[in-house]
């Protein structure tokens, strides 16, 4: 143990004898005693004697033996220091606590301890509202199909459609969180086996209504469909027009058009069948309504598929094609339309459906607000 002073270095030497005995030597130095400390260590610091104990500075020049002495306890097979034997208290092992490190630590091991052996873990996900709506036959439902699942082989063509009431459908994105809800309406100007059944306002009055009772009141995007097949159709085009002057042109910015039955049309052919299109004298007048663009789908045709010819592969290839563009298209759209707003650009669509709307969202107001978890962390 060495003892220094504060004006020069003056320090003992303790030697402790095989036998018990003490030998002590002082040494005087010319030389500061800060030249031993760091240079952060001031005359009020305490010297480290071993690993563990603290000696208090002290200005008392050379240390005398009953000094030196005070500092060790007589026994039987020597001399044994005070403080180097000196317990420490628990409040002295355990020091000040690091509360928010442990706070961390028991956060990490519990949430560890949830992604390796958690049960029926759970996501927030974004929702995208997708309305489809068009003529009978037009091919909406192969349209869900392709988003779902591109390699579906659709049911053989029959002479009467399938969709009769709007059905709702959700479908998870895994990869980006998020939850694509297809509406897929019942065709317009239907006509069926048994009687001529027009449906116009009364049907996507039905589909809203279907839309609010699943408490969906926005919609991010509207699908207008077509098919091409045998050239551009005045059937078509009038049901637009319809739809359109229904619904009101505040929907405008949320709309598309996509043409169907193009699982075998090259992207030459596509191009053309755009142009023909847009300058078509008809549909000319409506092609800058549809502000979110012309797409278009197809599906993998079961002749082909029975028959086994090669040519599925060129339509799988082509429908996925179009369904990657269709759901980047649907991931794009960030603020949905409320149906209220869209009541608002439609005095027809207005009368129909504000009552009704209104009535239903005072009912579920805080349906709608965000009482999410918070996942901030």
């Amino acid at each position: 143990m060495t003892l220094l002073s504060t004006s020069s270095i003056s320090y003992s030497t303790i030697t402790i004898n095989d036998n018990g005995g003490i030998q002590i030597s002082n040494t005087n130095n010319s030389t500061s005693y800060r030249d031993l400390l760091s240079s952060d260590q001031s005359d009020d610091d305490e010297i480290l004697t071993n690993s563990t104990v603290m000696i208090k500075q002290k200005s008392t020049g050379l240390a005398t033996r009953p000094e030196v002495l005070s500092y060790f306890l007589v026994q039987d097979n020597g001399y044994k220091c005070k403080l180097c034997g000196k317990p420490k208290s628990l409040r002295e092992k355990r020091g000040p606590r690091d509360i928010e490190g442990q706070r961390q630590k028991i956060k990490k091991e519990i949430k560890e301890d949830y992604k390796e052996n958690g049960n029926y873990k759970m996501i927030k996900v974004a929702h995208k509202n997708i309305l489809i709506i068009g003529r009978s036959r037009t091919g909406k439902s192969t349209i869900k199909s392709l988003l779902v699942d591109p390699t579906k082989i659709p049911k053989d063509l029959t002479l009467k459609a399938d969709t009769k009431q709007a059905k709702f459908c959700s479908f998870h994105l895994q990869k980006d969180n998020v939850v694509i809800n297809i509406i897929d309406t019942p065709g317009l100007f239907e006509r069926s086996t048994t009687e001529v059944d027009i449906r116009d306002n009364t049907t996507i009055l039905n589909t809203i209504g279907t839309c609010i009772n699943m408490e969906i009141t926005k919609f991010h995007v509207i699908c207008f469909c077509v098919s091409l097949t045998n050239g551009i159709n005045g059937d078509d085009i009038k049901s637009l027009e319809i739809l359109i002057e229904y619904l009101g042109k505040k929907i405008s910015k949320i709309s598309c058009l996509i043409i169907t039955h193009c699982e075998s049309k090259s992207e030459e052919k596509r191009n053309k069948l755009k142009e023909e299109l847009v300058q078509d004298n008809y549909f000319k007048k409506i092609a800058p309504f549809f502000e979110l663009g012309i797409f278009f789908s197809g599906s993998i045709n079961p002749d082909d598929f029975h028959n086994g010819n090669d040519s599925v592969i060129d339509q799988y290839c082509m429908v996925s094609e179009y369904r990657t563009q269709l759901i980047e298209l649907f991931l794009s759209i960030k603020e949905p339309l409320p149906i209220v707003e869209i009541a608002n650009g439609s005095t027809k669509f207005a009368k129909d459906i504000r009552d009704r709307y209104i009535a239903k969202e005072d009912q579920s107001d805080t349906h709608y607000k965000d009482d999410s978890p918070d996942d901030s962390d």
